[in-house]
């Protein structure tokens, strides 16, 4: 039975890799054999496929909506409301596309770069089951309120497209984009953060063990000490740069997920001063 369980896990782990891919957020899938992200011609064309398919269908639908609009007579304040979202809701996904073409090698670099700190420092450092539970917890209700977004989304969508379940799936996907290259930067700014836990709890330790140290002279003890401090020092530079790195990157798809949530809350907030009205 344990075996049998072993198995699953595996093969869930194994589709695990591809569902970026399918879900057209990268190019790459990582291969645990090698220890390292690859891609192959595939993996370039279907991505990027998909993404345009959905996006093609999110204006198409769009402008359906907004010919209804102005086939009503309505207030000019809400054509505008209405027309400008035409516009802006595709700011999201073009971003993400634009995120994933020109800065995909630079991310892949980041997270490889992470890998590499990652295993320096469990080399010194023991792992502490304190920490890996805090941060188990905090990806598991980050994964559980992306998940929610896209239910709603594509409950949304599925209704709204009744006869066209694939495309349906392609809406809310491109729709999500944004979204998952949100999680894609939390779980990476989750790894740095977890290895400065690491470090932090090191150098508590080490301030300790020179805090019991008897009175008098420990030339040895102060030589260990300050190559300790030197190496977590240096360690401490290289995840800062790498955050610097990684805030740079997503520097302008944060700016503008802001943006849409302003601006969401306002149409929503007009919406249902027209309607109480």
């Amino acid at each position: 039975m344990k075996q049998y369980l072993e198995r699953i896990c595996q093969l869930f782990k194994q589709v695990g890799r591809f569902l970026p891919i399918l879900g057209g957020l990268t190019t790459y899938w990582y291969d645990h054999q090698s220890g390292d992200f690859r891609r192959n011609t595939i993996s370039r064309l279907l991505p990027w496929t998909l993404n345009i398919i959905g996006l093609i269908w999110i204006m198409y639908w769009d402008l359906i909506y907004i010919e209804i609009f102005f086939n009503k007579q309505l207030n000019p304040v809400m054509r505008y409301v209405v027309t400008s979202r035409y516009f802006v809701i595709a700011l999201p996904p073009i971003s993400a596309l634009v995120q994933i073409l020109f800065r995909e090698s630079r991310f892949i670099q980041i997270q490889r770069n992470i890998r590499i700190q990652e295993m320096e420092c469990l080399k010194k450092i023991a792992p502490c089951p304190e920490i890996e539970i805090k941060f188990k917890l905090l990806r598991f209700f980050k994964y559980l309120i992306v998940a929610f977004i896209f239910i709603i989304n594509g409950y949304w969508a599925w209704d709204m497209s009744k006869e066209y379940y694939l495309l349906a799936f392609l809406y809310v996907n491109v729709i999500s984009l944004p979204n998952f290259l949100m999680l894609q930067y939390y779980l990476v700014l989750a790894k740095l953060c977890r290895l400065c836990f690491y470090i932090d709890k090191h150098i508590r330790q080490v301030a300790q063990e020179v805090t019991n140290l008897p009175a008098g002279n420990h030339p040895t003890m102060e030589c260990r000490t300050c190559c300790e401090i030197y190496w977590l020092r240096l360690q401490h530079s290289k995840l800062a740069r790498l955050y610097a790195e990684l805030q740079a990157l997503f520097k302008c798809l944060l700016y503008l997920k802001r943006f849409m949530s302003l601006f969401n809350v306002g149409m929503r907030l007009y919406f249902t001063l027209v309607s109480w009205g």
